[in-house]
């Protein structure tokens, strides 16, 4: 079953356009006789006015109650030519209401007026209005279904595309629910290997964890947050990391002056900083140096992750994985997750188009 809106009469869907249009055509007529007919010098300026105005008025009547009363377009979309046959169909009705209403209005016109009104013989009438009303219908049902196509194009448009917006926006629920929870159990794990060893410091990194995850669900409520604030994520981040491997970990912060108005999709760069010590720090004994960047290069905003200590691409891991997702999702082509290795170590790059918000 079709929804309601799309069972809705085409006057309706059409609206002022058609109304319009219909007015148009009917003051054309009347232009267009009143024109031919002053040239006749016993014809006086309101007689085609009244002559062409009659007929409009009644094919307007049949135009409102066509709307109302016909199968609609909607069920014969494939089928276009079958639908006007269906309402050829009723030719014959209308011509009957047609005719006697047109000619009814004409004569007490006219009687109103102080004149005569005079036709030709009634069987030349029929056949006359009947031919002209047949090729008005023909007219503007192709004009009615062209109408009734086009709201039909535009409802199924809209529901295409709110169908595809919430596809979209259960994607990017499903992949922040999968990091955050990663993002936690990576961070705990840091907490619980100093619960044996320094009961201080792992309190200390509790508090500090607390106030890193109030921070990292307010920042999952919404799709794009500030790079400053997305900075401020991966410093508590750090702060925490850099407690645990003390010396072992030096952090470089490299920002462009006025990018921290950049807006950013929020949690992106997450996985990439927790690669940098899982895979540069955890594995080494020597001292890594961990580069976060953050620079605009004319329309692209360029957040750059560098660590030292490991030399191999980082694993392509759920955080990886989610962080191109999302950038498919939310800007497609125009952004990209790059990962290489260097002989300087391995470098995680996002770039995304620049926007500001002010």
């Amino acid at each position: 079953m079709r929804s309601n809106e799309l069972r809705t009469p085409y006057l309706s869907q059409a609206g002022a356009p058609l109304y319009l249009l219909w007015a148009l055509f009917c003051l054309l007529l009347i232009v267009v006789s009143t024109h031919e007919l002053l040239h006749d010098s016993s014809t006086t300026w309101w007689q085609p006015i009244v002559r062409e105005g009659s007929s409009t008025a009644a094919a307007t009547l049949w135009l409102i109650g066509r709307g109302r009363v016909s199968p609609s377009f909607d069920d014969y979309l494939d089928r276009p030519l079958h639908w006007i046959g269906l309402q050829l169909v009723w030719l014959p009705v209308w011509a009957a209401f047609f005719i006697p209403t047109v000619y009814w209005l004409r004569h007490a016109i006219y009687a109103l007026l102080g004149e005569t009104y005079h036709h030709a013989p009634w069987g030349t009438v029929v056949m006359y209005e009947t031919l002209k009303l047949g090729l008005l219908m023909g007219l503007w049902l192709g004009i009615l279904s062209g109408f009734d196509s086009l709201a039909r194009f535009q409802s199924e448009r809209e529901r295409s595309f709110a169908s595809q917006n919430a596809l979209t926006e259960a994607q990017l629920v499903r992949l922040k629910a999968q990091l955050q929870p990663h993002f936690l159990f990576n961070t705990l794990n840091t907490v619980s290997s100093l619960m044996s060893t320094d009961v201080p410091q792992a309190d200390h990194l509790l508090a500090q964890l607390g106030e890193l995850l109030r921070a990292s669900l307010r920042a999952g409520e919404t799709d794009f947050t500030l790079l400053r604030e997305e900075l401020r994520l991966l410093k508590l981040y750090a702060d925490i990391m850099q407690q645990r491997f003390g010396n072992r970990a030096v952090i470089l912060w490299e920002l462009d002056d006025g990018v921290g108005n950049a807006v950013v999709p929020s949690l992106l760069s997450q996985p990439l900083i927790e690669n940098a010590f899982k895979h540069g720090v955890e594995p080494s004994l020597r001292q890594v140096t961990v580069r976060v960047s953050a620079r605009r290069i004319d329309s692209q905003l360029h957040l750059t992750i560098h660590n030292t200590g490991s030399f191999l691409s980082v694993p392509d891991d759920i955080g990886t994985q989610n962080c191109r997702k999302r950038l498919q999702i939310l800007y497609g082509d125009r952004a990209r997750l790059e990962i290489g290795g260097d002989t300087t170590g391995v470098l995680a790059q996002v770039v995304i188009p620049y926007c500001e918000r002010r």
